[in-house]
C-alpha cells in the first residue's frame, strides 16, 4: 500500500454486485482483506469481465458495449461508487505462505526457505512445512521393466522401425489459482 503496511488476504470468493439501476455483477476471486476500510475495484478485473471504462469530467463510466453498467464519481485520486453486493461463495481461509513459497521455487526444503527468509528475500513468517504429496512423489524411483517375457519380442533393424510412447491425459487437474 502507499504508506508500505502490509494487509493480509484472510479470503477469496464471488461477490455479486448490483448497481442502482438493478445492473448484477459478478466478480470472480474477490480478496477478502479485513484491514482496508474500503472496497477497492480492479479496473483489470472489469476488464476481464468484458467491461470497458472511460474517464472524463471527474466521472468514470464502466460500459458493456453501449450500456453504462454503472458511473462513479472523483473524489481526490479515486473514483467512487455505490453498490450492494451479496457475497456468493466465499472461502475464508488463511492462506498457508509457507506452502505456497514452497511451490512456486520448485518444492525448496525447510532449510532453503529459512535461509531465504534470513537473508530477507522472503518477508512472510515462514511456518513448520506440511507434508508434500509432490515432494513424495517426486522422490520415487523408477521401476526397472522386467525383461521381455514375448518368446518372439520385436526388433528393429533402423532408426524409427518400432517407436513406444507413453500417452496421458487429458487431464482435469487444477492449478492453484482454479484454472
Amino acid at each position: 500500500m502507499a504508506n508500505q503496511k502490509r494487509c493480509d488476504i484472510q479470503g477469496l470468493g464471488d461477490v455479486c454486485l448490483t448497481f442502482s439501476d438493478g445492473y448484477k455483477l459478478t466478480l470472480r476471486n474477490v480478496r477478502y482483506v479485513p484491514d482496508l476500510n474500503h472496497n477497492l475495484m480492479s479496473c483489470a478485473a472489469l476488464e476481464e469481465e468484458g467491461l470497458e471504462g472511460r474517464w472524463g469530467k471527474g466521472i468514470m463510466k464502466i460500459m458493456k458495449g453501449s450500456l453504462t453498467v454503472f458511473k462513479a464519481d472523483r473524489r481526490r485520486n479515486l473514483y467512487v461508487c455505490t453498490v450492494d453486493y451479496d457475497i456468493l461463495a466465499a472461502s475464508v481461509t488463511d492462506f498457508d505462505k509457507t506452502s505456497l513459497w514452497h511451490k512456486r521455487l520448485g518444492h525448496i526444503s525447510q532449510k532453503g526457505l529459512e535461509l531465504l527468509q534470513k537473508e530477507g528475500v522472503l518477508i512472510d513468517k515462514i511456518e513448520k512445512l506440511k507434508f508434500c504429496d509432490e515432494c513424495v512423489m517426486g522422490k520415487q524411483h523408477k521401476v526397472q521393466f522386467p525383461a521381455s517375457q514375448n518368446p518372439n519380442p520385436v526388433s528393429s533393424s533402423s532408426i524409427l522401425d518400432y517407436v513406444h510412447a507413453d500417452v496421458w491425459g487429458p487431464s482435469n487437474i487444477s492449478t492453484h489459482g482454479g484454472n
